[in-house]
């Protein structure tokens, strides 16, 4: 059964045999054999309580502006998908925290590195409005890897934290008596208050920051007298990815602790993924569009480390056939491919593997003609799953979905053509996105990728601030970072761009000895806590600080009582300082401007 309240990749997943299920990418993400219990995001009209006190069973977790995560068994989704109320349900996806390698993590302090803070015009912004911001009564909401709690640079000066509040997802929230109290004592660091991926701890420390002297050595973030909010998200089986769903937990923990202690606070998100039409128009994406309306709130997403890879292409279709490449390379798991395009487009898509074999995928004259929208064939070592799907409410946009599963343990390698033959064109604009993160095997990419509309989902949401990177050290836009504009809907993002090339910032578990306050360091020690970062994971907080810095002059300090959201975004774009090598603006690399 195939309901058009379940998004595509869920009812791909619903209607194909377990053991593919279970050896998918992406089909399997939000789903628990044991119990056959699902994972799903919703989005309603007016909550299901009846149906909820029907089956106890059913567990939800509400979140602001009627959207709900959910674990139901599978044997239940198809009535509660027809609950009245109900308007849309996705399954969770998978995010990954930028292009974040082991040689990234392992990468020192070095003289080289730059400090965002003295590289940006906030010092300048300072003088302009004539006050010392520093952040003061703002909060900084960081959803990331977690934070080194240990690290000086989110202490006081008396040794104290400076983190008002921190929730593990994978075990529970930790007051800020309770963090000063682990600061105090001699026991071993709970999981809660480490950093192992060090992602976290550097995102936190360039937007907010302690001011550190020791000699030679002076650096702090852009608001380091705001209080810190903290989620470490919970991560999947092998600690390499995040699902949507431990996200907007962590935005809805968030924002409600802002309302909690009473107080603005801008919130920072350098975490994202590829699936999606990259419009802004998910229910992750729809759901910061909506929250990002909250009181006093301003959200900051990274736009990604994607373009400088062969992860998406577009083609402009007329009246000729149009062939598009993908080259796999040798031992490649599991992968999918989107192919988006306007629904009123009506064409012929055919899939061809390494060995020549040929499958007609996609073929609709008419709605009221359409044949099964799943199919599955087996092409040499490869199971191949494609789904036609339909405009969702929130879309005009249609996909064709293709799973590659392998039989065995790889995909067939060689050069796969996806051919599109022109029936009736429109807009003739096709797009097609492979995975982000690090699922793909080098080799494995379109033969002729296109850097534009590479930017990550959530950063394509509406009323976010997405910010890209440059490389202040050059002033040149970073190569790697996602572009814009949105895909279809041609909104500008990214809305500007921040250093991101080789950014000073703490480095997690440089060793709780040496992160004691810094007054009563010796420089070498203090400096050996910082390394170079480089991404827009970097280049994110930077305008997350300098909102919070904006948020105090307009809202603490009484200048712009309504200094937040969009009317914030408006005064980057205002603002933003345009790079000598761009003659147009917004453009599709740096927005309006830079920092």
């Amino acid at each position: 059964m195939f309901l058009p309240e379940f998004e595509n990749v869920l009812n791909v997943s619903l209607n194909v045999s377990e053991s593919k299920r279970m050896r998918s990418g992406i089909l399997n993400t939000g789903y628990t054999p044991e119990g056959n219990i699902w994972e799903i995001v919703v989005r309603f009209s007016v909550y299901p309580e009846e149906f909820f006190a029907k089956y106890p069973q059913v567990v939800s977790f509400p979140l602001m502006s009627n959207y709900a995560l959910v674990q139901i068994p599978q044997n239940l989704l198809a009535e509660f998908a027809q609950t009245p109320g109900i308007i849309y349900i996705e399954i969770p996806k998978r995010l990954y925290l930028g292009d974040w390698t082991d040689e990234q993590k392992k990468k020192q302090f070095f003289s080289a590195a730059v400090d965002s803070v003295q590289e940006s015009g906030i010092d300048s912004l300072r003088e302009r409005l004539g006050i010392d911001l520093k952040g003061r009564g703002v909060l900084v909401g960081i959803a990331d890897s977690g934070i080194d709690i240990y690290h000086a640079a989110f202490r006081n000066p008396d040794g104290s934290t400076r983190i008002a509040a921190l929730w593990d997802q994978a075990t529970r929230e930790y007051s800020r008596e309770e963090i000063n109290e682990q600061l105090l004592g001699n026991t071993a660091a709970l999981p809660a208050f480490r950093d192992l991926s060090g992602h976290g701890t550097a995102v936190a420390g360039i937007a907010a920051g302690s001011r550190i002297v020791s000699g030679d050595f002076i650096t702090e973030g852009y608001a380091p007298d705001a209080e810190l909010v903290v989620v470490r998200l919970a991560q999947g089986e092998n600690d390499d990815y995040i699902k949507t769903t431990q996200l907007m937990l962590a935005v809805d923990y968030l924002l409600k602790k802002a309302r909690e202690f009473g107080k603005p606070m801008a919130v920072n998100l350098s975490i994202g993924n590829n699936y999606g039409s990259h419009s802004g128009r998910s229910l992750l994406s729809t759901y910061l569009t909506e929250i990002a309306l909250t009181e006093r709130v301003t959200i900051c997403v990274g736009s990604g480390n994607e373009a400088g890879r062969p992860i998406h292409t577009s083609a402009k279709l007329q009246t000729l056939p149009y062939e598009i490449l993908l080259p796999v390379a040798e031992r490649q798991g599991s992968f999918s491919l989107q192919l988006w395009k306007n629904y009123a487009d009506i064409c012929e898509v055919r899939l061809i593997s390494p060995s020549g074999e040929e499958f007609t995928v996609y073929y609709d004259t008419d709605l009221l003609e359409r044949g099964q929208p799943l199919q599955q064939y087996r092409s040499g070592r490869t199971n191949l799953v494609i789904y036609n799907g339909l405009p969702s409410p929130y879309q005009p946009l249609q996909e064709v979905f293709f799973d590659f599963i392998p039989i065995d343990r790889y995909v067939d390698s060689g050069i796969w053509r996806i051919r599109l033959n022109p029936v009736r064109i429109v807009t003739g604009d096709f797009e097609l996105w492979l995975p982000a993160g690090n699922t793909l095997n080098a080799g494995t990419g379109f033969a002729v990728p296109d850097q534009n509309h590479t930017l990550t989902v959530p950063s394509a949401s509406e009323r976010v601030i997405t910010v890209g990177a440059y490389d202040s050290m050059k002033q040149t836009y970073a190569a790697f970072s996602g572009r814009g504009f949105t895909a279809f809907t041609n909104q500008v993002k990214p809305d500007l761009a921040a250093p991101g090339v080789d950014v000073l910032a703490p480095r997690a578990g440089s060793g709780r000895a040496a992160s004691s306050p810094a007054a009563s360091m010796a420089a070498s020690a203090v400096r050996s806590g910082y390394a170079s970062f480089t991404g827009t994971s970097f280049a994110a907080p930077a305008v997350t600080g300098a909102a919070a810095l904006l948020m105090q002059w307009g809202i603490i300090e009484g200048n712009d009582p309504w200094l937040y959201g969009s009317r914030l975004k408006s005064w980057f774009h205002r603002n933003a300082r345009q790079l000598a090598a761009f003659q147009q603006y917004p453009n599709v690399y740096i927005g309006y401007g830079v920092l």
